[in-house]
């Protein structure tokens, strides 16, 4: 990655505590290097956005976050100001410290933070369709927001959302999959219409729908296998009117990817999709809690160039 100088997002409360741990070796490494760099440490939700907008703004144009998807999607949203311009010279670049990890994965960006800072500075840029998500924000006024890998509504906002009230000390994997089980236990399918592009609208039973523009979510579980994140499209993936044991007998494939021709799936490509239900379902875009449905997403085509 060709720089003058490398901007350096860091949450320190990630992965419970693991980019702040992890933060220390790759300065370390960077000195070596003679790599120049700056550092900033969020404080609370939101501040990432606002570091990298006013970072923008003075100039800077290699952006890394070292945390979770959570913190990416905070610094995606600053690279876009209020009339949706992101500068076409910025850069992002990932150094893995979070609890998910969901779209390195789909990157093939390595985990360990100083493996993924090699790969930082050798890296080429490789530009990035983003999501743009607009629904009801929980004070219930219209609420828009960027996504740069999968959005969902039913089991998989539910899933996220017990996640975020959760302790990560079991570490991130068994963390979803826990909250996963608990979630699958007490949802109930919910009747939701689905739009894609100017197709015809159908009502489902919906028991998840995942907007995605990368592969994985949920820590880990591959529910959009054939997404590619630069190829202008989302894949639109919805399981509808399962059971809840049918579910749990398939968990397993949906981390591995081999779930697609189940019956009660479908798996839809589109640049804009509305969604609707007769309950407001809860949000999430990666691994944030966005708001409730009713919601419209759109694709942003090659507008963020992520090294990877």
């Amino acid at each position: 990655m060709e720089t003058e100088m490398f901007f350096f997002v860091v949450n320190p409360i990630s992965g419970s505590g693991s980019a702040l741990k992890n933060w220390p070796r790759v300065r370390c490494r960077l000195r070596e290097l003679g790599t120049p760099f700056e550092q900033q440490f969020t404080d609370g939700p939101g501040h990432a956005t606002r570091i990298v907008k006013d970072r923008l703004s003075q100039g800077y144009r290699n952006i890394v976050v070292v945390g979770g998807d959570g913190t990416v999607n905070e610094v995606v949203n600053g690279f876009f100001d209020e009339a949706g311009y992101t500068p076409p010279d910025a850069r992002l670049g990932l150094i893995p410290s979070g609890t998910g990890g969901d779209l390195v994965r789909t990157l093939g960006i390595p985990r360990l933070p100083t493996e993924a800072l090699a790969r930082l500075l050798q890296g080429q840029p490789r530009t990035l369709d983003v999501g743009r998500l607009t629904c009801s924000g929980p004070s219930g006024a219209k609420t828009e927001r960027h996504f740069i890998n999968i959005a969902d509504a039913g089991l998989g906002g539910e899933t996220a959302a017990r996640v975020n009230r959760s302790s990560k000390a079991m570490g991130g994997f068994l963390c979803f999959l826990w909250s996963a089980l608990v979630t699958v236990l007490s949802y109930h399918n919910q009747t939701a219409t689905v739009v894609v592009d100017d197709n015809e609208p159908f009502s489902i039973a919906l028991s998840i729908v995942a907007v995605a523009n990368g592969q994985y979510f949920g820590g880990g579980m591959r529910i959009a296998p054939l997404a590619i994140p630069d190829d202008g499209c989302f894949d639109v993936v919805i399981l509808h009117s399962i059971s809840r044991g049918d579910l749990l007998r398939n968990l397993p494939r949906v981390y591995r990817g081999t779930h697609i021709n189940h019956s009660k799936l479908k798996i839809l490509r589109g640049r804009t999709v509305r969604i609707t239900s007769d309950t407001p379902l809860t949000i999430q875009a990666d691994g944030e809690i966005i708001g409730t449905l009713p919601a419209e997403f759109s694709i942003l085509p090659g507008v963020l160039k992520v090294v990877c």
